[in-house]
């Protein structure tokens, strides 16, 4: 059996150092709200970081399997310093397109006789930014 490898890409460009990542995606339970999947990446040596901007899209891919694991944006960035430049870590939080779509704000208009479920059932409502 393989050992498992994963990649993390942030903006199409890969961060190294990654010590850990956790997600969590949909609901544990049927009674469960519908919440958006989010997550948390982790390492060491912020020197080496590509540039990380708010709203990036970031990949955990799964090589051993050739899987996509989880899909985000970077929802906050921060570095923690240490005493000495060997103690410094980073950490991203990412999320999924359905927190980004409970912060969006959409305006509508339609024509006599076409209601919203028209428009969702058309595809209309999908590409919300």
């Amino acid at each position: 059996m393989a050992i498992p490898t994963y990649y993390v890409t942030v903006g199409g460009n890969n961060v190294s150092n990654v010590q850990e990542f956790t997600v969590s995606q949909g609901v544990q339970n049927l009674s469960d709200s519908i919440r958006p999947g989010t997550g948390q990446i982790r390492g060491r040596r912020p020197d080496l970081l590509p540039a990380i901007t708010i709203g990036a899209y970031v990949n955990i891919d799964f090589a051993t399997v050739g899987a996509t694991m989880f899909y985000a944006r970077v929802a906050d960035f921060r570095i923690n310093y240490g005493e000495v430049a060997a103690m410094d870590t980073w950490e991203i939080d990412i999320e999924d397109a359905l927190a980004a779509l409970g912060r969006c704000t959409a305006s509508f208009s339609w024509s006599a006789g076409r209601g919203p479920t028209c428009l969702a059932n058309s595809g209309s409502l999908w590409n919300l930014a």
